[in-house]
């Protein structure tokens, strides 16, 4: 919505200045303040307050600047006060004082659409958007000829994502009276109908009528990427660059263009012909990270670290190319020490610097880089789990639990934290209050997939509420699908409730994805026998035996019966 703000400044600039003496305080005899005698007239006091208003705003008096457009009101109750008083009251970040305000000038002056324009941006500005959209519906129910207050409302339900009502009230106005801004909102509604082509449409009327309105040629260019007309995205994109040559953001529109067109070389030349800022060109080096033109991102990166003044976060991506691009363990950390704290990406240097380490099995000094997250940054409650894994990792669960308990006292209704709780008692062979813990879960995150399925495959492996168990297990395939572990525990569970095709098909999903896991291979085998498959089964049990099973005899007497 265009903004009908005025500054106060500009307003006192405009009025006549005041006579000579009227601009200082004459000389008095007495004390008193009552002796001092101001006879102004109407239209001097009127500029008095005005310059009392500027003063105010100069100073950030809110006290003297009520005062003073009080008394402009009261003084000259015109729609052209109170639209001043009401931007001046909404660029202060007043807008209770400032809807107060429009709200009496409104009353007072019912047919000013600025006015109403104002008082609608003091909703918006507290987040109030049915207000404010109700009192633009309620101006254009009374003034249903005025275009203008019909395009301020279509533009303000684009804006808040009513498109559909956007767009029949655009259609109501006629054709010749909607302007190149209009047709610009009408396009972005279509958009959010998905009715692209027809966005298309509008904005080429609207960059016909205006050529120089760089947001309808930018809108254009995205409505083109989004129907994957790169091609023709691009050329839009170059025309605003003739236009606008400066345009950053145009230009990472070129290079990630060039990207989907799997040019990355021309990518890589806009790149370096855009502007020469860091920002830019560190943006510019994740769009060919995010697709995997490591070559091109290096080049990026490198130049960027090795200009003067580069910015500290060029390492961060270093690392994230070392690891992501060359599979170089050695090279990331060592980019990664190069990521001091002040570095607005220092918490997942740590992450990725404690996860290698981890990788490298030198437990103690990733164990230390997660605490030394979990101390730099004590808002972040992932550290405390990479820590309390860590730990488990290295057999010391109880210390686990205590780091776990610890976190869950300042996030007490986090189902992650309270299913790694339930994980830790369960490594640590309390199996009951691990179960409960997982019921707990259950009860905060009913749509806990993990949770479910412990839940579920305990229930099903102690044959015990089976109609539950598989309640909650086929819940968790639904929430994730094709995870051969969830799979796994349905086949389980059907097989124990005595359905065996479901726990056939259930299984032999499981295999397919190809999970390498001596229990799956072992209920492959099992399930094979019941379905009356016995060289199945033998080729199941003996995948299960070359996995290293914690059960080899168990399995090797089911072999042996086949």
């Amino acid at each position: 919505m265009p903004s009908f703000r005025r500054s106060v400044a500009a307003v006192v600039t405009a009025l006549p200045l005041i006579a000579g003496g009227c601009a200082h305080r004459p000389a008095v005899e007495t004390a008193s303040p009552e002796a001092v005698q101001w006879n102004l007239s109407d239209g001097a006091e009127t500029t008095f307050y005005y310059l009392m208003l500027d003063q105010a705003a100069r100073s950030d008096n809110t006290r003297d600047a009520i005062e003073a457009i009080e008394n402009l009101i009261r003084l000259s109750p015109t729609a052209r006060v109170y639209n001043d008083s009401g931007s001046f009251l909404l660029s202060r970040k007043e807008p209770d004082l400032a809807r107060d305000i429009l709200t009496r000038g409104v009353a007072a002056h019912p047919d000013d659409l600025g006015l109403t324009l104002l008082l609608a941006e003091s909703y918006l500005d507290l987040d109030r958007n049915d207000e404010a959209i109700a009192l633009l519906r309620a101006y254009n129910a009374k003034h249903p000829k005025d275009d203008e207050a019909r395009q301020e409302l279509a533009q303000l339900l684009v804006k808040t994502r009513r498109y559909e009502e956007a767009d029949k009230l655009i259609l109501s106005i006629g054709e010749t009276s909607r302007t190149s801004l209009l047709r610009y909102y009408h396009a972005r509604a279509l958009m959010g109908l998905n009715r692209l082509t027809e966005a298309t449409a509008q904005l080429r009327k609207a960059v016909k009528a205006s050529p120089d309105f760089l947001e309808a040629w930018a809108e254009l260019a995205y409505v083109y990427e989004l129907r994957k007309n790169y091609v023709e995205a691009e050329k839009i994109y170059e025309q605003i660059l003739a236009l606008d040559e400066g345009n950053q953001d145009v230009w990472l529109r070129l290079v990630a263009i060039n990207i989907k067109l799997n040019n990355p070389v021309k990518a890589y030349e806009l790149a370096r012909q855009g502007p020469e800022t860091f920002g830019f060109m560190l943006t510019a080096a994740t769009l060919f990270l995010d697709d995997r033109f490591f070559e091109q991102a290096e080049g990026l990166l490198l130049a960027v670290k090795d200009s003067p003044g580069a910015p500290e976060e060029v390492y961060f991506f270093l690392a994230v190319l070392a690891y992501e691009g060359q599979r170089d363990t050695d090279a990331t950390l060592s980019w990664l020490l190069e990521v001091r704290p002040t570095n607005k990406y220092y918490d997942r240097a740590l992450r990725l610097r404690s996860q290698l380490l981890y990788e490298k099995g030198d437990l103690e000094a990733a164990l230390r880089t997660a605490r030394e997250g979990r101390e730099t940054f004590p808002e972040q409650r992932d550290f405390r789990e990479m820590e309390a894994q860590l730990l488990v990792n290295m057999g010391r669960s109880e210390e686990a639990l205590r780091v776990i308990d610890k976190a869950a006292d300042r996030w007490p209704d986090d189902s992650g934290l309270l299913f790694m709780r339930a994980l830790i008692l369960d490594d640590r062979g309390a199996k009951d209050a691990a179960f409960a813990a997982m019921e707990e879960v259950i009860k905060a995150s009913p749509n806990h997939a993990q949770a479910l399925n412990y839940v579920g495959y305990t229930l099903a492996e102690q044959e015990r509420d089976l109609t539950r168990a598989v309640s909650l297990l086929e819940r968790a395939n639904t929430l994730s699908p094709d995870n051969p572990f969830i799979l796994d525990s349905l086949a389980w569970a059907y097989f124990k409730a005595g359905r065996i095709p479901e726990a056939w098909k259930a299984i032999s999903r499981a295999i397919e994805l190809n999970a390498p896991d001596p229990i799956i291979w072992e209920h492959y085998g099992d399930i094979a026998t019941a379905m009356g498959q016995k060289n199945t089964a033998r080729r199941a049990y003996r995948k299960a035996l070359s996995m290293n099973p914690q059960n080899p005899d168990a399995i090797k007497a089911k072999l042996d019966k086949k």
